[in-house]
């Protein structure tokens, strides 16, 4: 593969401001907000280019995803894909980056994030590939490929993250990118 990788985190939803108790809700108004400024800075960013689009299955994922899908002409295939799933936990209190020693739990969610990321590599054609994604998704994904476990960055609403992919050298290009998000819709 010879391109881009899109980390593409959703925007914000309502069991992460503590409105729903239900795991896989929709986006907030704000997130909503969020998912149409972030795509159309990727429209920007990617207009007369062809895409592959994948995202989590969960809600908040598909529905910023919807919102690129909407407004970008050359999106040759949207997929869910289960590697991009987030965690049915929280990653801080598993992952070892609190102090405690990384659960079984979290070890088998890294170890499916980043098999399925490496099986991306191996099959994507695209020259750009949005992932529509999590936080913990993410995270497991730098972890990885900066060799650090022990990693433990913010990745915020409507972020991007960009890989670069030439041959078999992989490097991440940005982390956590808010590009033009107006201040008052950057989340934590």
């Amino acid at each position: 593969m010879h391109g881009k990788i899109y980390l593409i985190r959703h925007g914000q939803f309502y069991w992460q401001i503590g409105k729903d108790q239900d795991f896989d809700s929709s986006l907030t108004s704000m997130g909503e907000l969020q998912a149409k400024y972030l795509s159309m800075h990727l429209y920007k960013l990617l207009k007369g280019h062809s895409v592959h689009v994948s995202s989590s299955s969960l809600t908040r994922a598909v529905q910023t995803r919807d919102h690129f899908v909407q407004v970008h002409d050359s999106v040759e295939s949207v997929f869910e894909i289960p590697f991009l799933k987030e965690a049915s936990f929280h990653i801080g209190s598993h992952d070892g980056t609190n102090g405690s020693k990384s659960s079984s739990m979290y070890q088998e969610f890294y170890s499916r994030v980043v098999s399925g990321f490496y099986d991306l590599l191996s099959t994507a054609e695209s020259a750009n590939t949005l992932c529509f994604t999590h936080n913990g998704v993410i995270k497991c994904i730098l972890r990885e490929l900066l060799k650090d476990d022990k990693l433990n960055i913010k990745v915020r609403n409507a972020s991007i993250t960009v890989i670069d992919v030439v041959g078999k050298k992989i490097s991440v290009r940005v982390i956590d990118d808010i590009y033009d998000l107006p201040y008052d819709l950057m989340t934590k």
